[in-house]
Formats: C-alpha cells, structure tokens, sequence
C-alpha cells in the first residue's frame, strides 16, 4: 500500500475500483490529494460506500461538494484497479482474510489502454452517489 500511495502523489488523476474499503492510515494523505486538485473517479461495492460516508461524513462531503471526487457504487468489480496519469496499478486481496495480498504496476501504454477499457464501462453502468445537497 505504500507504494500505491507514491503512485497517488505523483499523480494528478486517479480512476479508482475496489472491492474494500481504503486503509485506515491513508485516509487523511488520500483526502489531501484531492483537495490539493487530483481528480478523482472511484468505484467500490454499495457496503464500502456506505462504510466510507459514514465514518468519514464531513470528508465524504467536502471531496463531493469540491467536484474532484466522483464516487459511484457497483458491486461487481472483481478487483482492486487503480488508474494513474501514465500508470495502472492491479490489487488482489487474500479470500479469507480480505487483506491486500498483491498490488502490481506497469507503465505499458497497452495496460493502460486495457484498464480504461475495462474501467469504462463498470462506470457506465455504475450508481452515482450524489452531492449531498444534489
């Protein structure tokens, strides 16, 4: 996870999708990327939207509220997926414990253009979660 949190600093956009919540001790560093102008698109199950909105309400609501978080629900992506400006990064979880196992990264321009075709369409059809005043 550290290494992922180097990508996001070097990083002016994310398109995120994951099947578990974000770490606890990344939650602050992650919140400053995006006020700080990362645009942020992130997917994850309805269970961990609902866990991130209500242990982080006024967090949730400010990254909404500012436009660089797009936040949508979807419950079947397969893995975690991470979309840089000129990076992809593939996370896979241990099936017992829920736990990040794996967590690979290329600049290859064909995995790039792999993860955006396989990103695109779950956004497509993802729920958005809406502003809190819209």
């Amino acid at each position: 996870m550290m290494y992922f949190m180097t990508l996001l600093r070097n990083s002016e956009t994310l398109r995120v999708s994951d099947t578990s919540r974000v770490n606890l001790i990344f939650v602050d560093e992650i919140h400053d990327q995006i006020r700080s102008g990362m645009a942020s698109d992130a997917i994850y199950p309805p269970a961990v939207v609902e866990d991130i909105t209500s242990t982080y309400p006024d967090a949730t609501e400010s990254l909404l509220e500012s436009g660089q978080l797009t936040l949508s629900t979807h419950d079947a992506f397969p893995f975690g997926l991470a979309i840089f400006d000129d990076r992809i990064g593939l996370g896979g979880y241990d099936p017992d414990s829920g736990l990040l196992s794996a967590f690979v990264d290329t600049d290859d321009p064909d995995a790039r253009a792999w993860a955006l075709a396989l990103f695109d369409p779950y956004r497509a059809s993802a729920a958005p979660v809406p502003t809190p005043r819209g």
